[in-house]
């Protein structure tokens, strides 16, 4: 899919370079990255009243990249050592458990819906889909709008 963007935007800005794109600048514009992105939003959304700044966005940022990327730092996170009996080797067991696929979830599941909530307000556009999704988060995770971060 990016490198259709990547072709779509090239049609419609053909003095484009691949160069440029690399470090998301277009026409002279230089737009921020991904995690700067993300600093940027929360930052701006804690001016306005928010409780997460661009330190914790940037750790956020973090977390969810090493959940949805292969790293060794969340199979390390997971590793429990054991030793063999048969052998007296150090063994190395990667556990999951319910809890903490449901910290991941969680930490994804409000990235995602305030990212959603402060592009709707900000175009203020109808809140039925923020709604609708509230009422789903609601249903699965009761606490979920009301649960210390932990």
């Amino acid at each position: 899919m990016w490198k259709k963007v990547k072709a779509d935007i090239k049609a419609h800005y053909s003095a484009a370079t691949p160069e440029e794109l690399a470090v998301f600048e277009l026409s002279g514009q230089k737009l921020p990255g991904l995690e700067a992105s993300v600093k940027a939003m929360y930052e701006l959304t804690k001016k306005f009243g928010g409780t997460i700044g661009e330190t914790a966005a940037s750790g956020m940022y973090g977390l969810l990249s090493n959940l949805t990327h292969p790293t060794l730092y969340t199979v390390r996170e997971m590793r429990v050592w054991t030793n063999d009996p048969s052998t007296g080797h150090p063994v190395a067991d990667v556990i999951v458990t319910i809890e903490s696929v449901e910290k991941d979830v969680r930490a994804a599941l409000a990235a995602f819906y305030n990212a959603l909530n402060y592009v709707t307000s900000y175009f203020g556009w109808p809140r039925t889909a923020v709604i609708a999704l509230e009422a789903k988060i609601e249903a699965i995770i009761p606490d979920f709008f009301d649960a210390p971060v932990k």
